[in-house]
């Protein structure tokens, strides 16, 4: 037996050692040396093992039982012969029809495909075509309508898509009798139909925005501050608010032809509200890219965070300011103005009051009262009057004026001049009163021997050179033109402007210091070369 082989027992099932890993060499050397009572194999309880649990080696430890030895077995050895195998070909069969050529049309019917695929797209329903302008009614709209359902029903022949056309037109309409109207050699094709349709109804030509209007609607897109940190919907999408709006100036900026340029990005820039301008961080942009890709990196959420502060912080200051006002109530702060109104308040002078004395807010007057004695200063009482209505000029004013000069002729500086003028004011106070005030429709006598009225004379002494302001005539000369007068020659030339001043004769005052009371005298001068201002009451 072969020394690699492992022994067998008489049924040649082969024996191993269920404990440890044999070398059955050196085993094979060591039972032929030492001899055992277990010679003979059909009383070794290691023939089999089914049977270790009743072999008395089972009472031995493990290391007892690793050292036993196991007998040589005599395993007869096996001659197998195998059979030759024996390989036959199987005949080849070849065909002997030549192959027939495969068609390049393919065996299945595209149209069929796409019928079935039909049912799952919209259908195309075109509008009623009228073709008389109405709302909402474009006819190269409708032409494309049309051609989409004529697709999708698989109609190409140009005669089946004229004989549907005439359904889609409006009963009675101007597009039906058009088309109904229409001559045999319009409807040979259907391009000669569609050019035949837009001689008819030419397509409309876009208005074109200049690119000032660009900019224009450029400056006002404004992103309201309320719309900071919400969302809205661009192109069927919701997106962010300041998404939205970048979006849509990166649009106008490239209308406008500005887009590869700075051109106005600093003016919309600054038009943003102050969260979003906190939140960019570039001081320069090379382009409306590079400003519009910033914007659109801002964060929703961030924005949303910022605006929430912002609104607490205004409420704070709001609370703040009436808190503010509510201590200003309670105790008001005295500016430097009103605490010096309080220090004069406060403040006596030894001087007589004046009794019967009242004050109001509008314009007064003073007019004498009842004496109590001969020798005591008149005291005097403020009456209110009413508010002189600001003068409007039209040609009716002016017209009104002249006349009322044509019919108060300016005597001249003599005796018989002075008795006219006497009587002239005789006659206006008889007419108007004393107390009425001079306006454009009542008119005043002129003093003889003063300059002509509207000549840029002084109205305070009726003389050239000066004007009121700087009169040196003195207030209660006799000399002085009176109020009334003063005023209608300040109406006159408010109103028709200093229309004699070429033709007036030049008046000069000569004040005389020699004599007590100082008088004055007018006189003609041939020359008068100072200059003359307009006169003020």
């Amino acid at each position: 037996m072969a020394s690699g082989l492992r022994p067998r027992a008489s049924t040649g099932l082969a024996v191993t050692n269920i404990h440890s890993k044999t070398n059955w060499a050196e085993w094979l050397t060591d039972a032929s040396i030492t001899s055992s009572p277990l010679d003979t194999p059909e009383s070794s309880s290691f023939n089999t093992p089914y049977h270790l649990d009743s072999s008395p080696l089972s009472s031995l430890e493990d290391e007892d039982r690793n050292n036993i030895p196991f007998p040589e077995l005599d395993v007869p050895e096996l001659d197998l012969q195998l059979p030759q195998p024996n390989f036959q070909l199987v005949p080849r069969y070849t065909k002997s029809e030549p192959l027939k050529s495969i068609s390049a049309a393919p065996d299945y019917d595209l149209a069929k495909l796409f019928t079935i695929a039909q049912p799952n797209m919209p259908t195309e329903t075109p509008q009623i075509f009228h073709g008389d302008g109405r709302p909402k009614e474009n006819p190269a709209d409708f032409l494309k309508s049309f051609n989409r359902a004529m697709r999708q029903q698989s109609i190409a022949v140009s005669t089946d898509k004229l004989d549907a056309f005439g359904d889609y037109l409006g009963t009675n309409s101007q597009a039906e009798v058009w088309f109904k109207g229409l001559s045999s050699a319009n409807k040979t094709s259907w391009p000669t139909f569609v050019a035949a349709f837009e001689t008819r109804w030419p397509p409309i030509v876009i208005a074109e925005k200049t690119k000032a209007e660009y900019e224009k609607e450029l400056l006002e897109h404004r992103l309201l501050e309320t719309a900071v940190g919400t969302k809205t919907t661009l192109y069927d999408r919701e997106c962010w608010a300041h998404e939205a709006w970048a979006t849509k100036a990166m649009q106008l900026a490239t209308s406008a032809g500005i887009a590869a340029s700075t051109s106005m990005i600093w003016q919309v820039r600054g038009l943003l509200p102050s969260i979003v301008k906190d939140l960019l961080k570039d001081d320069e942009y090379a382009d409306w890219a590079a400003f519009i890709k910033e914007v659109k990196e801002l964060k929703g959420t961030r924005l949303a965070e910022k605006k929430e502060q912002h609104t607490k912080q205004e409420q704070e200051v709001i609370m703040l300011r009436a808190d503010i006002a509510r201590l200003q109530q309670r105790n008001p702060a005295q500016n430097s103005i009103s605490a010096l109104q309080n220090q004069l308040s406060r403040m006596s002078v030894n001087s007589p009051t004046l009794p019967n004395v009242t004050q109001t807010n509008s314009m007064v007057t003073r007019v004498p009262t009842q004496q109590a004695n001969q020798g005591t200063q008149p005291n005097f009482s403020r009456q209110p009057t009413a508010a002189q209505q600001p003068l409007t000029i039209t040609d009716e004013v002016k017209s009104s004026i002249r006349q009322l000069i044509t019919s108060l002729p300016h005597h001249p500086d003599n005796p018989a001049g002075h008795a006219a003028y006497n009587t002239q004011v005789s006659q206006w106070n008889a007419k108007w009163g004393e107390s009425t005030r001079v306006s454009h429709e009542t008119g005043y006598p002129l003093k003889p021997g003063t300059a002509a009225i509207a000549s840029s004379e002084c109205f305070a002494c009726g003389t050239h050179g000066h004007n009121g302001r700087n009169c040196t005539l003195p207030v209660n000369h006799i000399e002085r033109l009176s109020r009334k007068e003063a005023a209608w020659r300040a109406i006159v030339s408010k109103v028709l402007g200093t229309f004699n001043r070429a033709t007036a004769t030049p008046i000069s005052l000569v004040l005389n210091q020699f004599t007590q009371p100082a008088s004055a005298w007018i006189e003609e001068v041939v020359e008068f070369s100072e200059g003359k201002e307009e006169g003020s009451a």
